[in-house]
């Protein structure tokens, strides 16, 4: 797989497909689904937002029901600004909990 040459991925590494929820549909997750089992890819699907996700990089979600306005909030309380149109995927990596 090229991105794994690309990227130098170790054999330990893992490649993961993360979507919402909400645009997708039941037939369009499962092609989904289907493809990212043919590729060797993880996939999760976040429910309610791809937020969810996002938030989880700087801290636990100890509340059961967010909506996805409430979990945009937490991320520009988080990082003093977010815009899910223009993401900047280095403030992710810089503040993955996952490192630490």
């Amino acid at each position: 797989m090229k991105y794994k040459e690309i990227y130098e991925l170790g054999e330990n590494d893992e490649l993961w497909l993360v979507i919402d929820v909400d645009r997708w549909g039941d037939k369009k997750l499962g092609q989904v689904a289907a493809e990212s089992n043919q590729r060797s890819f993880n996939l999760a699907v976040s429910n309610p937002c791809f937020e969810v996700w996002l938030y989880l990089h700087f801290d636990e979600i100890k509340e059961t029901k967010l909506s996805c306005n409430e979990l945009e909030k937490k991320l520009k309380d988080s990082l003093g600004s977010y815009d899910k149109s223009k993401l900047d995927k280095r403030r992710y990596e810089q503040n993955n909990k996952c490192d630490s």
